[in-house]
C-alpha cells in the first residue's frame, strides 16, 4: 500500500463528516460546468502533512495527479518541509510576542471578504476554507522567512487595523535572498507600471461564467476550493497587490490579464487548482507552492501580523536605526564639551589629579578601626583599641593627605600663574604692528602665531577659571575618600562580626550572671555594646573624619574660591579686552604661604583682602565655598547607614543567640536563687532532723557536681559567652553553703551525742534499785518493760548521732576531739545500759513469784474494806429521816474520801496485775459502795441545800433578794426531788425534801413581790404605810420574815398592786436608758467629696432607722401615766431625737441640692451668667463647709442632734438653695424659649452643656436628643468651626455656611441655633443639587453619591414629575412606566448585590422599599386607567414637588401633597436611617396626618 492510499484509508471516517459542497454545475456564480458533487478532505489538516496534489475527492477521484516536484525545472518545490507545526504553537509564539491567544483565535471568526462574497453566491464551503485556515505550517523554514518579511499588512481591501488579512497570500520559500529581492522589485516593477489594468470588453466576453467575480487570490482559492481540480477555470495569472511603506502582504495578490504579464519582463503568479507558481522577472525560473501549503502559509502569516512584534517591526527598526544615529551626535557633542570643560582632562592638571589620586587610595586603605580577628576583646579593651588607632594613626594620616593635596594645589596654581603671567607678556609685547608686518615672516607665519597666542591666552584663561573647580574636584575626592575609608573600616569590622574566622571565639566577650525576677544578665549587655559600637567607636570614626582640614577651606585658596564666587554671581568680570588678563588678577591673590584653612563658616582675612585686587576688595559676605563635609557626606551615605544598620543587627542576633544558649544555664538557676536567699540564722533556728541535713548536703553536692560538668564558655555570632565569672560564683555559693551545713550538722550532732548520752545514763539509775517491797519492786518491772519496749527508739537515737558523725566523715569533715570524746562516752552509755537491763530482768525474774503472793494478799484486804465501807452507809444517821442534813452531810464526805483511798489502791492492784500479766480484778465491791454513797449523797444533799437557800431567802434583806435566784432555785430543787422519788419510791430523806419544799411554797409570792427589782424607795415608803410601820429606813431594809411577822400574807394583794406599779416604771426608765445606749458610738460618717476639700454625710439609713424608731418609742413613753417619776428626762429625749429629726431632714435636703448645684456653680460660665444666684451659692458652700468641718472633728449624733443653732443655719441654707434652684430653673427656661430643642434636654444635660462653653464638643452627646438625625458635628480648627454634621450611621453631610463657635462668646443656644439654620438650608441645597445630578448619570450610580435622606427626596420628586407625565400622555405610557419603574428597581438590587459600603447599603436598602411602592403605586394606575392627573387614584398618594416657594422664603422648594393639603418639606436632617415596608394602612396614614 502507498503512502497515498494509507492516508486514503485514515481519512476515510473523517470525510464522511464533512459538509457537502454543490458542484461546478450547481453554483449560480461559477456556471453549469462545474464538477459533480465533491467533498475535499485536504491533506494538510492531518498532522502528519501530506501533499495538495494528492488529496481525494469524496465521491470521485481527481481527474489526474499532478508530476512530483522535481519535475518541474528550474522551479524550486515548497512542497517539501523538514517539520511541521501546530497552530496551537503558532498562539503560543503570539503569548511571546505580546498578542493574547484571545486575539489569534478570533482570526478564525473574521469573516473576509471573499467568505461574505461566497455567501452571497450561496456556496457552503466555510468549513472546509475555516479548517484550511486553521491548519498548521508545514515548516520552520517558511516561519523564519516570513518573521524576516516582518511588517504588518495594509489590506488592499481596506480593512481596519487588527482585522484578518481578506485574502490569504503566499508563504515564502527557503530560497535564499534571490526570491526576497525579486519579489521586492517585482511589487515595485508592479507599482512602477502605474497599477493594474482593468479587463478590456473583449477580455470581458471571453471570460467563464463567474471570471469576472475572481478579483484576488483568495477568490481563487474560494473558486479552487468549491470546484476542486475540476475547475473550469484552470489557470489564473495573477500579480502582487499594491504596498504601502509600512505595510508587507506577500500572500495578496490581484488577479490580471494574461495579456498583462505575458512575453514581458515582470514577476507574476500563475495559480492553479494545484497550487501557485512565482514566475520570476528575468526568465530564470520560479517557485511552486501547492494550493494547501500556500493556504497554511497564509493563514499563518496572517496569524503572526496580529503580533505587535511582527506588525510594528518595520516602524520600530527605523526609529531604532534614527535614535541610534541622533544619540550617537548627541554623545560626540557632549563628549568634546565635557573635554574642553573638565578639569581632569586638562594636560596640566592631569599629574596633580593623579597624584591626588594616589593619596585617597592611600587614605582608603588607611586603618581608623583595628581588630585582631582571632583575638576576643573585652568592650573596655575594644574602645581603649579604636581611641588609640583613631589618634595615633587615623586623624595624623587625614591630615598628612590633607597637607600633601594642599601641597600640590598650591603648585599647580603657582604653575598656572606663572604661565598666565608670561602669555600675558607676550601678548603685551606684541601689541603693535610688528603683530602684523614682519620682514622675515610670512603673512601666513604671523597669523599661524596670532592664532597659537590667541589659543594660548584661550587655555590658559580656561585654566585659570578651572583652578577653583580644580579646588573642589580635589576637596571632593579627599572628601570621598575618607568616606571610603570609613565604609571600608567599618566594612572590615562588618566582615569580621559576620564572617568570624573559624579559628575565633568571638570578636567581643561578654560574661553571664543571674540576677533577681528570673533574669539572666550579660556584662557588657545588648545595650551598652551598641552604644559602645555606635557612640564611641563608629561616631569616633565619624567625628575624626568631620574634625580632618579640608583642602578647600585652605587659606591659600580662598581668594581664589571667592573671586569664581563673585563672578558665578555676577558681580565681577574680567574683560579680556584690559590691560591686565583676567588670569593674572586671579591668581595674583594665590598665597602659597598661608597654609592654615580657613573656618568654613568664616571670611576671609584682613590680610586675605589686601592681597586682593582692588575690585575684589569687598568683604565677602558669603562663603568661598559651600558644599556637604565629609562628616555629613558620612552620616548621609546609604552604604556607612547599612552597615551600622547591618552591625547593629549582627550584634542584636549574636546576643540574641546568645540568650538561647544560656537557657542551657537555667537548670543552675535554683542555686542563686537558694543562695540568695539562704540565711545561716533561719536555717540555725529551723529544727533539722538528720534525713534532712543529708538531703539538704546532697542537693549541695550534686549541684557541686552540675557545675563541675557545666560549659563556661561559647561562641554565639560575635560573642563570646563567658561563663566563668558565673561559675566561680556559683561554686562560692555551693561551698559555703555546704560549709555552713556541715558545721551546723556537727552542733546539731555534738547536742544529739550529749542528749542521748545524758538519757541513757538515768535509764541505768532506774534500773540499778532492788526493792524487797511490792511498790518498789512493781516500780522496777514497770522501768524494766518501759525499756524493754523502747529498746529499739533507744537505739536508733544512738544510730542518728552515729549518723551524723558519719555523715561528717563523708564530707571530709574534722571531728574535734572532745566531740570524739563524747561519741566514746554515749558508746559506754549504751553498752551500760544494755547490762543494765540484763541484770534488772535477772533480778525480776528471781522475786516475781513472791512478790505476785503479795498482790494477792493486798487486793483481798482491800475487798474486805470496801465491803464494810458498803454495810456503814446502810445503817444508823444515813436512813434515819429525821438526822440532822448537816451532820449526815459532813459524815459522808469522810466515806466519800475512804471510798477515793480505796480506788486508788484499786487501780495500783490493776496496774501490778497488768504488769504481771495475769487477769485483772473487776472490784466490784468497790463499784456498789461508790453507788451507795452517791445514792445517799444525793439525798441529803438536796435537802440541806434547800433548807439553806430557802433560810436565807427569808432571813436576807429584802432588797438583795434576787426574783429569778429564788423562782428556779424552788422549781429545781422540787424537780430534783420528785426525779429522784421517782427512782426510790422508798426513799424518807427525798419524802422530806419534797414535804419542806411544799411548805415553803405558800411564801413564794410574797418573796415575787418584795425581792421585784422595781421597788425604789418611795414604793417601800407605801409598803411601810400599808403595814402602818411609819417611814421607810434605807439604812435597815426589812426581810421577809419580818414581812410576815406584820401579817404580809394577808395584806398581798395591795403589795401586788405597788409591785405593779413599781414594774411598770421600771419598765419604762429601762427602755429609755436602753434607748440612750443604743446611741452610744452613733456618729456621721463623713466622706471627702472629689477634690472639693469638703465632705458629705455618707451611710446616714441606719441612723435613721434608729431615729425613726426611738421617736415613736419616746412618744408613747411620753404619753404614759407611769412616767411621772422621769417626766422630764423622757421629755427631754424626745425633743433631742425631734431636733435631730429635722436637722438629719434639712441636712439631708441641703446635701442632696448642693451635690447637684456645686459642680453648675462650680464652672466660671455659669457663675456669670447667673451672678446673683452664684453669690448666693457661694455663702451656702461657706457654711456648707463650715457644718460639715465640725462634724468631721466631733461626728457625735446625739451631740450634734443637741445643736439647734446648726440646725437653724441648714433650714437657712435650704431656703438660699430653693431661691438658686428657682433662678436657675429660670434661667433654663430662658435658654429653651431661645432654643426651643432644649426642651428635649433634661436640667441636668442643659446644665453640663451649659457649664462648657469653653469646649462645644460637650454638646455632642447630647446632640441625638435635640436632632433626629445628627449624631455629632465636625469640628475643625482651634475656633471650632462646624463644617458638617454626622448621623448615627457615620453619614457626613457639609454644611452649605460653616459656622464659627468663637463668633456666639460662649452662647451654646446661639450657635445651636445658628446649627438648626445651616441643617435646614445645606439639606436643601443638597437637595437641589441633587435633583440637578439626578440625570447626569445612570439612576444606580447616582443613588451612591448622594446622602441617603436626599436620595428618597429626589427620586419622590423625579418619581412624582415622571408619572404625572405619564398620565398626561396616555394609558399605554402609565403602562411602560410601570416596567421602567420595574427596570429601575432591578438595577438597584443588582447593586445590592454587589460591593457596596455599609452606608450605601442602608441608602440602597431605604430606596428598595420607597421604590417597591413606587412601582406598585403606577402599577395600581395602569390598572385602573388614570388617564388624569386630577383622578382621585392619583390625588390619594403622596407625591412631592420642587417648584417655587410660595412663603418665599426660598426660590424653590420641596412641596408634599396628597389630596388637597400642602406641606412644605421640613428638611430636618434625619440621617441614613431604614424605612419600614409601606403598605396600605401607611397611606391612609398619610392623608389622616396631612389632611
Amino acid at each position: 500500500m502507498t503512502a497515498g492510499d494509507a492516508r486514503r484509508s485514515r481519512l476515510a471516517d473523517e470525510r464522511a463528516e464533512w459538509p457537502a459542497r454543490p458542484s461546478v454545475a450547481e453554483s449560480p456564480a461559477l456556471g453549469v460546468n462545474g464538477a459533480n458533487f465533491v467533498r475535499i478532505a485536504p491533506s494538510w489538516l492531518s498532522r502528519d502533512g501530506g501533499l495538495a496534489q494528492t488529496d481525494l475527492p469524496r465521491n470521485r477521484g481527481l481527474p489526474g495527479e499532478k508530476p512530483p516536484p522535481s519535475t518541474i525545472s528550474p522551479m524550486k518545490s515548497r512542497s517539501s518541509r523538514p517539520r511541521m507545526f501546530a497552530p496551537e504553537d503558532v498562539l503560543g509564539a503570539a503569548d511571546a510576542y505580546g498578542a493574547s491567544g484571545a486575539d489569534m483565535r478570533e482570526l478564525g471568526k473574521t469573516q473576509p471578504r471573499a467568505s461574505q462574497q461566497r455567501r452571497a453566491l450561496g456556496g457552503t464551503g466555510d468549513r472546509a476554507l475555516g479548517a484550511r485556515l486553521s491548519g498548521p505550517p508545514s515548516s520552520a523554514d517558511a516561519r523564519s522567512a516570513k518573521m524576516s518579511r516582518a511588517s504588518a499588512p495594509s489590506s488592499p481591501s481596506g480593512l481596519d487595523k487588527g482585522e484578518a488579512p481578506r485574502t490569504p497570500g503566499r508563504a515564502s520559500a527557503g530560497s535564499g535572498d534571490r526570491a526576497f529581492v525579486a519579489r521586492v522589485s517585482g511589487s515595485r516593477a508592479s507599482r512602477s507600471s502605474g497599477g493594474i489594468p482593468a479587463p478590456t470588453p473583449a477580455q470581458i466576453r471571453n471570460m467563464l461564467p463567474g471570471e469576472e467575480l475572481i478579483k484576488t487570490s483568495e477568490d481563487i482559492v474560494e473558486y479552487y476550493v468549491r470546484n476542486g481540480l475540476g475547475a473550469p477555470i484552470k489557470v489564473f495569472y495573477c500579480v502582487a497587490a499594491p504596498t504601502t511603506n509600512t505595510g508587507y502582504t506577500p500572500y495578496d495578490l490581484v488577479v490580471v490579464p494574461k495579456e498583462h504579464v505575458e512575453n514581458k519582463d515582470l514577476e507574476h503568479y500563475t495559480v492553479t487548482s494545484s497550487g501557485a507558481t512565482l514566475v520570476y522577472a528575468d526568465g530564470a525560473g520560479g517557485e511552486f507552492t501547492p494550493l494547501g501549503d500556500w493556504m497554511r502559509d497564509a493563514s499563518v502569516f496572517a496569524l503572526m501580523r496580529q503580533m505587535r512584534f511582527f506588525r510594528e517591526y518595520l516602524i520600530k527598526k527605523a526609529f531604532n536605526f534614527w535614535r541610534g544615529n541622533v544619540r550617537y551626535k548627541m554623545y560626540a557633542l557632549v563628549r568634546a564639551k565635557i573635554e574642553r570643560k573638565l578639569a581632569r582632562a586638562r594636560r596640566k592638571f592631569v599629574p596633580a589629579v593623579v597624584e591626588i589620586g594616589a593619596l585617597c587610595d592611600e587614605l582608603r586603605t588607611t586603618a581608623a578601626i583595628t581588630i585582631n580577628p582571632l583575638v576576643t576583646h573585652t568592650l573596655d579593651d575594644f574602645t581603649r583599641n579604636q581611641e588609640t588607632q583613631l589618634q595615633q594613626v587615623a586623624i595624623p594620616a587625614i591630615e598628612a593627605a590633607q597637607e600633601k593635596a594642599r601641597k600640590i594645589l598650591e603648585r599647580v596654581v603657582r604653575d598656572v600663574a606663572d604661565e598666565a603671567k608670561e602669555v600675558a607678556a607676550a601678548v603685551a609685547a606684541t601689541g603693535g604692528i610688528d603683530s602684523f608686518v614682519s620682514k622675515t615672516k610670512s603673512m601666513v607665519a604671523l597669523k599661524r602665531e596670532r592664532h597659537e597666542r590667541a589659543r594660548a591666552h584661550k587655555r590658559v584663561d580656561e585654566e585659570r577659571a578651572m583652578l577653583p573647580v580644580l579646588v573642589r574636584l580635589a576637596d571632593y575626592m579627599l572628601t570621598e575618600a575618607t568616606v571610603e575609608m570609613a565604609n571600608a573600616n567599618l566594612r572590615k569590622l562588618l566582615d569580621v562580626v559576620e564572617r568570624p574566622d573559624p579559628k575565633s571565639k568571638g570578636a567581643l566577650s561578654a560574661c553571664v550572671a543571674f540576677e533577681r525576677g528570673d533574669v539572666t544578665a550579660f556584662e557588657p549587655d545588648e545595650r551598652t555594646v551598641l552604644a559602645t559600637v555606635n557612640g564611641t567607636v563608629l561616631d569616633g570614626v565619624a567625628r575624626a573624619v568631620g574634625a580632618a582640614p579640608r583642602v578647600a577651606y585652605a587659606r591659600a585658596f580662598q581668594p581664589l574660591l571667592e573671586a569664581a564666587a563673585r563672578a558665578s554671581e555676577g558681580q565681577e568680570t574680567f574683560p579680556l579686552s584690559k590691560g591686565e588678563e583676567p588670569a593674572v588678577r586671579l591668581v595674583e591673590g594665590f598665597s602659597p604661604h598661608s597654609n592654615d584653612s580657613a573656618h568654613p563658616e568664616g571670611s576671609a582675612s584682613e590680610s586675605e583682602t589686601h592681597n586682593l585686587d582692588q575690585p575684589s576688595r569687598r568683604a565677602p559676605t558669603r562663603k568661598a565655598y559651600e558644599g556637604l563635609g565629609p562628616m555629613a557626606v558620612l552620616l548621609a551615605d546609604a552604604t556607612w547607614l547599612s552597615m551600622r544598620a547591618s552591625l547593629d543587627l549582627k550584634i542584636a542576633s549574636s546576643f540574641a543567640e546568645a540568650r538561647e544558649y544560656v537557657k542551657t544555664y537555667e537548670d543552675l538557676r535554683p542555686i542563686h536563687a537558694f543562695g540568695a536567699s539562704w540565711n545561716r540564722e533561719e536555717y540555725e533556728k529551723a529544727p533539722k532532723t538528720v534525713a534532712a541535713f543529708r538531703a539538704d548536703m546532697l542537693v549541695q553536692r550534686g549541684w557541686g557536681q552540675d557545675l563541675d560538668r557545666m560549659k563556661t564558655s561559647a561562641t554565639a555570632g560575635c560573642v563570646f559567652v563567658d561563663g566563668k565569672p558565673l561559675r566561680t560564683e556559683l561554686v562560692g555559693t555551693v561551698h559555703g553553703m555546704l560549709e555552713s551545713m556541715k558545721a551546723l550538722l556537727l552542733v546539731k550532732a555534738r547536742e544529739e551525742a550529749i542528749k542521748a548520752g545524758t538519757n541513757f545514763t538515768k535509764r541505768i539509775k532506774t534500773l540499778l534499785p532492788r526493792p524487797e517491797d511490792l511498790d518498789g519492786f512493781m516500780s522496777l518491772v514497770e522501768q524494766h518493760q518501759k525499756h524493754a519496749a523502747a529498746k529499739a527508739s533507744y537505739v536508733a537515737e544512738h544510730a542518728t548521732v552515729e549518723d551524723m558523725f558519719g555523715m561528717l566523715v563523708e564530707y571530709e569533715m574534722k571531728i574535734p576531739a572532745a566531740d570524739q570524746v563524747r561519741l566514746d562516752d554515749l558508746n559506754e552509755a549504751r553498752n551500760g545500759f544494755l547490762e543494765a537491763m540484763r541484770s534488772a530482768g535477772e533480778y525480776v525474774e528471781s522475786k516475781k513469784a513472791e512478790m505476785m503472793k503479795a498482790l494477792k494478799t493486798g487486793v483481798a484486804d482491800v475487798e474486805e474494806a470496801l465491803f464494810r465501807e458498803q454495810t456503814s452507809l446502810n445503817t444508823g444517821m444515813y436512813m434515819d429521816r429525821e438526822s440532822d442534813p448537816a451532820e449526815v452531810v459532813q459524815a459522808l464526805a469522810v466515806v466519800r474520801a475512804t471510798l477515793d483511798a480505796h480506788g486508788a489502791k484499786c487501780d495500783l492492784y490493776k496496774r501490778y496485775q497488768k504488769l504481771f500479766n495475769t487477769a485483772v480484778g473487776a472490784f466490784s465491791s468497790l463499784d456498789l459502795a461508790v453507788k451507795e454513797y452517791d445514792q445517799k449523797h444525793d439525798s441529803w444533799d438536796s435537802l440541806f441545800r434547800f433548807r439553806s437557800d430557802s433560810s436565807g431567802w427569808m432571813s436576807n434583806a429584802c432588797e438583795t433578794l434576787e426574783l429569778d435566784a429564788i423562782t428556779n432555785g424552788v422549781d429545781d430543787a422540787y424537780t430534783a426531788a420528785y426525779k429522784m422519788l421517782k427512782l426510790r419510791r422508798d426513799d424518807q430523806v427525798v419524802m422530806r425534801t419534797r414535804e419542806e419544799i411544799e411548805a415553803f411554797r405558800k411564801y413564794v409570792p410574797l418573796l415575787n413581790e418584795v425581792a421585784n427589782p422595781a421597788l425604789q424607795p418611795r414604793h417601800w415608803e407605801k409598803i411601810f404605810a400599808v403595814f402602818d410601820k411609819g417611814a421607810y429606813d434605807p439604812e435597815h431594809p426589812p426581810t421577809a420574815s419580818d414581812l410576815l411577822e406584820w401579817g404580809a400574807l394577808d395584806k398581798l394583794e395591795q403589795l401586788e398592786n405597788i409591785g405593779a406599779n413599781a414594774s411598770k416604771e421600771y419598765s419604762l426608765a429601762q427602755t429609755l436608758k436602753k434607748m440612750t445606749k443604743e446611741w452610744e458610738g452613733q456618729e456621721f460618717r463623713c466622706v471627702p467629696y472629689k477634690d472639693t476639700g469638703t465632705y458629705v454625710l455618707g451611710g446616714s439609713d441606719e441612723a435613721q432607722a434608729l431615729l425613726d424608731d426611738q421617736i415613736v418609742k419616746a412618744q408613747g413613753m411620753c404619753a404614759s401615766p407611769f412616767v411621772k417619776p422621769f417626766e422630764a428626762d423622757a421629755k427631754a429625749w424626745s425633743a433631742t431625737l425631734n431636733t435631730l429629726q429635722d436637722m438629719l431632714d434639712n441636712w439631708l435636703k441641703c446635701q442632696q441640692t448642693w451635690l447637684y448645684l456645686e459642680p453648675i456653680f462650680s464652672s466660671e460660665d455659669i457663675v456669670k451668667q447667673m451672678p446673683e444666684e452664684g453669690e448666693k451659692f457661694r455663702q451656702v458652700d461657706n457654711e456648707w463647709r463650715d457644718i460639715m468641718n465640725a462634724t468631721k472633728e466631733a461626728p457625735d449624733v446625739i451631740t450634734i442632734g443637741k445643736d439647734k443653732e446648726r440646725l437653724d443655719r441648714l433650714e437657712e441654707c435650704n431656703i438660699l438653695l430653693d431661691a438658686i434652684q428657682k433662678g436657675l430653673s429660670a434661667y433654663l427656661e430662658k435658654k429653651r424659649l431661645f432654643f426651643p430643642r432644649f426642651f428635649f434636654l433634661s436640667n441636668d444635660e442643659m446644665l453640663e452643656i451649659l457649664s462648657e462653653t469653653k469646649d462645644p464638643t460637650r454638646v455632642q452627646p447630647h446632640l441625638k436628643k435635640c436632632f433626629e438625625g445628627v449624631a455629632k458635628l465636625k469640628f475643625e480648627g482651634e475656633d471650632f468651626l462646624i463644617t458638617a454634621m454626622i448621623s448615627e450611621e457615620q453619614e457626613e453631610v457639609p454644611l452649605m455656611n460653616p459656622i464659627s463657635v468663637a463668633d456666639a462668646n460662649g452662647a451654646v443656644e446661639k450657635w445651636l441655633l445658628q446649627t438648626e439654620a445651616a441643617m435646614f438650608d445645606s439639606i436643601h441645597n443638597v437637595t437641589g443639587e441633587g435633583l440637578k445630578a439626578y440625570t447626569s448619570k445612570p439612576r444606580d450610580q447616582w443613588v451612591l453619591d448622594w446622602p441617603g435622606m436626599v436620595v428618597l427626596v429626589c427620586t419622590a420628586v423625579n418619581w412624582t414629575a415622571d408619572v404625572t407625565r405619564a398620565i398626561g400622555e396616555g394609558k399605554g405610557a402609565v403602562k411602560a412606566y410601570e416596567e421602567k419603574c420595574t427596570a429601575d428597581l432591578l438595577k438597584i438590587v443588582d447593586r445590592v448585590r454587589g460591593e457596596l459600603t455599609s452606608l450605601q447599603r442602608k441608602t440602597l436598602g431605604a430606596l428598595v422599599v420607597m421604590d417597591v411602592h413606587a412601582r406598585d403605586v403606577v402599577s395600581v394606575l395602569a390598572k385602573n386607567g388614570v388617564a388624569s392627573a386630577t383622578d382621585f387614584d392619583w390625588q390619594a398618594q403622596l407625591r412631592s414637588y420642587w417648584e417655587e416657594d410660595p412663603r418665599e422664603e426660598r426660590d424653590v422648594t420641596a412641596i408634599m401633597r396628597i389630596m388637597n393639603a400642602e406641606v412644605e418639606y421640613g428638611y430636618e436632617y434625619l440621617g441614613n436611617s431604614s424605612r419600614l415596608v409601606i403598605t396600605p394602612l401607611t397611606d391612609r396614614r398619610y392623608r389622616t396626618l396631612m389632611g
